[in-house]
């Protein structure tokens, strides 16, 4: 019996996927609203991995190569002052599926499951993607932390 890689691959990422959201019920909150870029800043890039591992930044550089160049401007977007977290996720999903459609069609199925599993890896509000947005934000902008969202349903009023 052959063993299928990109089958492996497929099943670890949604057992590791459905492990973190069964375990993601919390949310983002306190994210810095940042309108002002400090003097200076440059954006960096480290392509398909995350920063604060090395080997993961390796294996994500490595599965994900064909996406570089959108991960690259997520990175940019996250560093970019005023554009929220999900508005960035966003345009990295889009930027992968349009990689995906320039491959061959042999290839198309494999690369739109890799986008679907990267998108829904930013999906959740895990404290690693609550803190990569937040640091780099915080990096790159002048911020203040951002007051919780209040609901005001019984502040309304009729107006006759």
């Amino acid at each position: 019996m052959q063993i299928n890689g990109k089958l492996v691959f497929t099943l670890l990422l949604a057992v590791v996927l459905l492990f973190f959201i069964a375990d993601s019920q919390q949310s983002c909150s306190g994210l810095p609203t940042c309108s002002t870029p400090r003097a200076g800043h440059k954006p960096s890039v480290n392509g398909c991995g995350p920063r604060h591992s090395k080997i993961l930044n390796l294996l994500g550089n490595v599965l994900f190569k064909a996406f570089e160049e959108c991960c690259n401007g997520h990175d940019v977007c996250y560093e970019t002052c005023g554009v929220s977290r999900s508005t960035c996720d966003s345009q990295l999903y889009s930027c992968m599926k349009q990689v995906c459609k320039k491959q061959s069609r042999l290839k198309r199925g494999w690369c739109e499951l890799k986008a679907k599993g990267i998108n829904m890896g930013l999906k959740p509000d895990f404290d690693v993607n609550c803190k990569a947005f937040a640091g780099a934000q915080n990096k790159a902008c002048d911020c203040s932390v951002a007051a919780p969202a209040s609901n005001d349903d019984d502040d309304l009023s009729d107006e006759e």
